[in-house]
């Protein structure tokens, strides 16, 4: 610790905290102090349990320290609802819908600095009180919240709702209520026919369905009338669902007989009549994009029917040109049946859609199983090996009895419209997966299983990647593709390569450049592209080591020891650093001083381990005088041998790297560094 000579030292720093219920003013005798003992460096006590003092806002002290509690006081509040303009719903679908009157409220307190600080609350907490002078009819306020429901007669164009807190002026917040003083229901056909021929999935009588509307009329004191398509969000409900079902916003025929389908209050008759209608044709699209949301009652079944004014032909035409421009490319077919009295029939597979391919084109278009996400539609997508077809008749949708079984009698038939057009690949390429990289180098090169390089990072195998390239379409995966033919056209005793792309070194001896060609013969679309790669095949072939000093110094590696001399007058002798180096058939050479493995024939040599292992696994020890042939192994077949001999001829000081003194006889080893010594 530093030494502190002076007056008014700081010593202590105390931070409280004022409760929330403590009274405003000055709080005497707060808190005292005291001070248990104060030690010098000879831990002699010059001070023991001596209270302390405070001074006072005059300086003068005091026994016990007072604290000033000031009161913090609101100076503004603002209030703000959280859904200001409000339709009320519940004559359509029973919801009531309601708007939280939040505040926030800015407080003024005293800061250190000795003028005024403001905070302001988060808004999560409602501490005001409300209260609405014209709310009646138009809703009902519950605590801060206003609620548009049931009770709800009529709109406004400002509610008003005052929030008061504390002595604060009330915020006035303003709320805009739409009523729906008309409902209007209507279904497109108040008349359902029995469809001959068609049966429901229970092999029951299917008869038609019709699409229900339901429109309504918002306004309000204050407000302009505003008429508005509430179907979505509206609730049906049917009075007999045994003679009218309801799903969505689709009516359809049960049974003869009449039911009333209503929102709320307001409803229309539909009659099932024993009155008959036959389909006359089939209208089908593709519906290209996502397609996993699509349901019967979620379709949007009148804006896909075919004006009045317009042929089915004519608008299948304008409506169903889907062009496919890649494999895999489709959606989800939809389908309806039109009547002979002019109404059209949504089609589902449950009541007898079928999709099948169109001779000749068989191969374009795969309809053959359902979207994955919802069974009620066909999906359809292009084949690959595809060939062109813009005559959109590639696929036909046929509406058949369901319960006819193998010879279903078939009620209508129409073209699903495809646009099929594929263009031609522009260009292959072929690449090594970032998974299995390659040494780095003008080429990648692999080596055979069991060659010593795969211990210095060469591998047996690598994966190759092949995109193919189209218009539109950016580069498309192929590597797993079956129509993609790997080809070593070059170095075929060298590797091989799968169907899957996997390049691997073959067993044998030589050593060389394969290359690897892609292409796609039996693919129309990419048959005039190709793309090429090489792979080198390489494999260790010669070994080669050197000792220098050890410990080493700065140019060290540069001396070659062959000769390991006694320390001078001492009992030990000099130590060697070992350095090996394999070179590939590539001519790449790699240092492998961490993975040598040394053998000595001789006594005279000892190899031991490097004990921190400093870019080489061994060194070689003196250990009594003789030659020694020392034999660095690399892998099973490599091997480099060479002469290491140890003589009593002393290796003599040139110098000490730094100031030292010990006894000669008991100098360790350690201590004597190459640079001293003469090699």
């Amino acid at each position: 610790a530093s030494t502190i000579i002076g007056d008014n030292i700081l010593l202590l720093t105390a931070q409280f905290a004022v409760s929330a219920s403590a009274s405003a003013g000055v709080q005497a005798s707060a808190f005292t102090a005291t001070v248990v003992s104060f030690t010098d460096v000879s831990n002699t006590n010059f001070l023991q349990a001596q209270p302390a003092s405070f001074g006072d806002a005059q300086g003068v002290l005091q026994s016990a320290g007072a604290v000033t509690v000031w009161a913090a006081s609101p100076v503004g509040l603002l209030a703000y609802a959280s859904v200001a303009e409000i339709f009320n719903v519940w004559p359509l679908s029973g919801a009531s819908t309601a708007s939280a009157i939040r505040t926030r409220v800015t407080v003024r307190s005293r800061c250190t600095t000795g003028g005024g600080c403001l905070t302001t609350s988060d808004g999560t907490g409602n501490v005001a009180t409300c209260s609405s002078p014209n709310v009646a009819g138009v809703g009902s306020l519950s605590g801060c919240t206003f609620t548009v429901g049931a009770a709800t007669t009529g709109g406004s164009s400002a509610v008003s709702v005052s929030a008061v807190y504390s002595a604060l002026s009330a915020a006035l917040v303003t709320i805009r209520v739409w009523h729906p003083a008309v409902i209007t229901v209507a279904a497109a056909s108040n008349v359902l026919s029995r469809i001959e021929g068609a049966r429901t999935s229970s092999c029951g009588q299917l008869y038609q369905s019709t699409p229900v509307a339901v429109s309504a009329t918002y306004n309000g004191s204050g407000l302009s009338p505003l008429t508005l398509d509430v179907t979505c969000i509206s609730t049906l409900v049917s009075s007999n669902a045994t003679v009218v079902s309801i799903s969505g916003a689709m009516a359809t025929g049960v049974s003869l007989g009449t039911a009333q389908v209503s929102v709320g209050t307001v409803s229309t008759s539909i009659t099932v009549a024993p009155s008959s209608v036959t389909a006359v044709c089939v209208w089908a699209a593709l519906v290209h994009g996502p397609t996993a949301s699509f349901s019967p009652a979620t379709v949007p079944t009148q804006s896909l029917l075919p004006a009045a004014s317009v042929s089915v032909s004519s608008s299948y035409s304008a409506n169903a040109d889907v062009a496919l421009t890649s494999e895999g490319a489709g959606g989800a077919v939809v389908a309806f049946g039109r009547l002979s009295d002019g109404t059209y029939q949504e089609l589902l597979p449950s009541i007898g859609l079928q999709i099948v391919a169109s001779d000749p084109f068989a191969s374009i278009l795969n309809a053959s199983s359902r979207l994955a996400a919802n069974s009620d539609y066909f999906s359809a997508f292009v084949m690959a090996n595809a060939g062109n077809d813009a005559s959109l008749c590639a696929l036909q949708a046929r509406w058949v009895d369901v319960c006819g079984g193998p010879s279903a009698a078939t009620l209508a038939t129409g073209p699903v419209g495809a646009n099929v057009s594929l263009p031609s690949a522009t260009a292959a390429s072929v690449t090594i997966s970032s998974s299995t990289p390659c040494n780095t180098g003008a080429n990648c090169s692999i080596t055979r299983s069991g060659d010593p390089a795969t211990q210095v990072g060469r591998k047996t195998s690598v994966q190759l990647v092949v995109t193919v390239t189209f218009p539109g379409q950016g580069a498309v995966p192929f590597t797993n593709d079956p129509r993609t033919v790997y080809t070593v056209t070059s170095g075929s005793d060298l590797l091989s390569v799968s169907a899957t792309g996997l390049a691997t070194a073959l067993s044998g001896t030589a050593f060389g450049a394969a290359v690897v060609t892609v292409t796609f013969p039996s693919y129309s679309r990419a048959a005039l592209v190709s793309a090429s790669i090489t792979i080198r095949v390489d494999g260790v072939t010669g070994i080669s080591w050197q000792a220098s000093p050890y410990p080493a110094y700065t140019g060290s590696t540069s001396v070659t020891t062959t000769t390991l001399r006694r320390i001078h007058c001492t009992s030990a002798f000099q130590r060697a650093a070992v350095a090996a180096t394999v070179t590939l058939s590539d001519t790449k050479t790699v240092d492998v001083s961490a993975n040598e493995f040394l053998t000595s024939t001789s006594a005279s040599v000892g190899v031991v381990p490097t004990p921190t292992k400093p870019g080489s696994q061994y060194t070689l020890a003196g250990l009594a005088p003789g030659t020694a042939t020392v034999t660095l192994s690399f892998g099973v077949r490599t091997r480099a041998s060479q002469p290491i001999t140890v003589t009593d001829a002393w290796a003599t000081f040139r110098a000490l790297p730094r100031p030292m003194s010990f006894r000669p006889s008991t100098a360790p080893a350690a201590f004597l560094r190459a640079p001293a010594l003469a090699h």
